[in-house]
């Protein structure tokens, strides 16, 4: 997907000019483009005009004509500084006719660096509840990263805290064994590098050549490789695949356990139970994409709310168990019954 490259400075700033705007109206209009890219991950520009309407009646932003919305999103497409990319909607289906409130507003993390310029968008869409509105929490334009919740913040300390396993781990007598690099060390401590990680770095390092294109995805690879500690790599991947969405939160809880197999994470069954506990907090609560912003736990007590209000008696959601997790409990670092308990209390059944 071909992207075209920033204006110059002095460019964009006559950009802004012409569209008639004063300084103080474009910067409160870029705050809230961005906190719709970090609450909602991609978003159409009608219905971006309709959130800015729910905030001009909250008297949270200044009164500006749907043109105006539209029309910023050209010039915003071609500004470098913003955490997020404006699609005509034919580069993203190609049958459509561009118009513009069909522009889409994407995230910057939903396209990035990689083999082959890895997209999310699609995957994000698919896996969209088109039966939740738009989420337009209170101090709306205050989300200029993408959230981070108390919840995560438990999470991340205490995967930082997990150590790697001593010694020579066997699967079996005849297994000759496996001794874990960083043995001993807390996970918030190296970082630990995948072996697909390991593949993209030895792909563009060994096509470079003199292509300038190759060597800043390089550089883009190693800082989003190479430049954070373990324990915030695992939680980051784990937040990114629970915001773009398609599988369920017990799936997710198996991918994560089996990233931490692979960093050699010494798991006890106590330790497992406590990771569920904090994974599934998390889920609950983050403003995910997949879910239009709209936090699981906070969804569904507004729709139960709702439903009750016209007498409908609401159903609970259900879950089954992936390899990931069947195999932990197998291993005995988990306790079946346990963890339906506490998947339970999240309002959730388990399908056995």
């Amino acid at each position: 997907m071909a992207y075209p490259k920033p204006f110059a400075e002095s460019t964009l700033a006559k950009k802004y000019k012409e569209t008639g705007l004063s300084p103080e109206t474009i910067e409160i209009l870029k705050k809230f483009f961005i906190s719709c890219s970090c609450l909602y991950g991609a978003i159409f520009a009608e219905d971006m005009w309709q959130v800015y309407k729910e905030l001009l009646g909250k008297g949270e932003v200044p009164r500006v004509k749907q043109k105006d919305i539209y029309g910023l999103l050209p010039i915003l497409r071609r500004d470098g500084s913003m955490p997020f990319r404006v699609y005509e909607i034919s580069e993203i289906y190609a049958d459509e006719k561009d118009r513009p409130k069909d522009r889409l507003l994407s995230h910057k993390e939903l396209t990035p660096p990689g083999v082959r310029e890895d997209n999310y968008i699609y995957p994000l869409q698919q896996s969209q509840n088109f039966y939740a509105p738009y989420h337009v929490p209170d101090h709306f334009l205050d989300f200029q990263e993408i959230p981070v919740t108390k919840e995560e913040q438990r999470l991340l300390r205490y995967v930082g805290n997990l150590k790697v396993i001593k010694g020579v781990i066997k699967e079996s007598d005849s297994d000759p064994g496996k001794t874990y690099e960083h043995a001993g060390e807390r996970l918030d401590s190296f970082c630990y590098l995948s072996d697909y990680e390991k593949f993209y770095l030895n792909y563009y390092k060994n096509k470079l050549l003199p292509i300038p294109r190759n060597l800043n995805i390089l550089h883009a690879l190693e800082n989003k490789f190479c430049k954070k500690n373990t324990a915030v790599k695992l939680v980051w991947e784990y937040k990114f695949l629970i915001y773009v969405g398609g599988r369920t939160p017990a799936q997710e809880f198996g991918l994560f356990m089996n990233d931490l197999n692979e960093v050699g994470a010494d798991i006890t069954r106590k330790r497992a139970e406590k990771l569920a506990s904090l994974l599934f907090d998390m889920y609950n609560n983050s403003y995910l994409w997949t879910n239009r912003g709209w936090p699981p736990k906070l969804l569904a007590e507004t729709r139960m709310k709702e439903m009750k209000a016209k007498g409908i008696q609401p159903s609970m959601p259900s879950i089954s168990f992936g390899p990931g997790i069947e195999q932990a409990i197998r291993e005995g670092k988990m306790d079946r019954e346990e963890l339906i308990r506490k998947i339970q209390e999240l309002g959730m059944k388990v399908i056995t």
